[in-house]
């Protein structure tokens, strides 16, 4: 599947935005396994094009894991996401987007895709929330509130 029509020929941002997607819709595959795969084939559209012969080459990636990525793009997953953060007005930041906080560039495992509603001000560059597509309890929301 391709990116969703949002103009005529899609951006390379939003290319490469839909590609890493597709990748994140994979399960098992976090971000430092990406970073690996990223390093070894350097773009996603590389990597979901990739054999699993060539896949599995990558350190931690085994033969489901494989077989997951090289089914990524059938799943949906991307446009479902896109679709919703643009109902929402969420917008999605890349860990090379310039806007990419640059404190969270210094841990030792930073993620590789911000979702962000609303901008960042420059006092955020001293807080910063943090969100998972797990549902959240009532003792994470106190302090996020």
């Amino acid at each position: 599947m391709s990116p969703p029509a949002l103009t005529s020929k899609p951006s390379d941002r939003t290319s490469r935005l839909f590609e890493r997607l597709q990748l994140m819709a994979v399960p098992g595959l976090g971000p430092q396994l990406r970073r690996r795969l990223l390093e070894r084939f350097s773009s996603a559209a590389a990597i979901l094009e990739a054999n699993e012969l060539d896949l599995r080459a990558v350190h931690g990636i085994g033969r489901q894991l494989a077989a997951a990525i090289t089914t990524a793009k059938q799943t949906g997953f991307a446009e479902q996401v896109l679709t919703a953060c643009d109902q929402h007005g969420i917008r999605i930041l890349q860990d090379d987007d310039t806007d990419y906080p640059r404190l969270l560039t210094t841990i030792d495992d930073p993620p590789d895709m911000l979702f962000v509603r609303g901008r960042f001000q420059p006092s955020d560059d001293v807080c910063l929330a943090v969100s998972t597509f797990n549902t959240a309890t009532s003792a994470d929301r106190g302090p996020a509130e």
